[in-house]
């Protein structure tokens, strides 16, 4: 469990999207602070685990929550598709978008390979 403080500047990095130091900052009385003493509060604070912790579970629920996920995407994809309104063009588009996120297409490359001693560069 963090204290209030340390709330505070766990929530000023990930939502304020503030630096160490200027969360520190934020959250702390630093009046009678040096800016090297701030910044090396701020550094040791940050690397505790329990920190790190939150801020990377905070960090997490953002991302969860701003970007769709694959599935949502294949969701959405498959409903463009099956939709009635959408243009035959525009659900080949989809379909086709649907097939590169799967793997579905195989790229085959063909070549010939020559091999050449060294010997005979030289």
């Amino acid at each position: 469990m963090l204290t209030t403080k340390q709330e505070k500047f766990v929530q000023s990095v990930v939502f304020g999207e503030m630096n160490y130091s200027d969360a520190y900052r934020f959250a702390y009385n630093t009046d009678r602070m040096s800016d090297k003493t701030v910044n090396e509060k701020a550094s040791l604070l940050a690397n505790e685990d329990k920190i790190r912790a939150r801020i990377t579970e905070l960090r997490e629920q953002l991302k969860d929550d701003a970007i769709m996920t694959a599935k949502e995407r294949l969701k959405w994809l498959t409903s463009v598709i099956r939709s009635e309104k959408e243009k035959t063009e525009t659900k080949l588009k989809a379909v086709d978008i649907m097939n590169k996120m799967t793997g579905e297409y195989v790229t085959k490359v063909q070549g010939d390979l020559n091999m050449v001693k060294l010997e005979d560069l030289i």
